[in-house]
């Protein structure tokens, strides 16, 4: 879910995605708490980036 993710973030954890709702849900959000807190953002998920 968002807010356990949202944790994760902003205790600088290590993010894999395997699917992006959180990042459709709120993505300026959330992409502001990963430049904020250093954390690492990684996809996962099945498709091609």
């Amino acid at each position: 879910g968002l807010r356990p993710t949202l944790a994760a973030v902003e205790a600088g954890k290590k993010i894999l995605l395997a699917n992006k709702e959180a990042l459709v849900m709120s993505g300026a959000l959330f992409m502001q708490a990963v430049r904020k807190s250093g954390s690492v953002l990684l996809p996962i998920d099945s498709e091609h980036n």
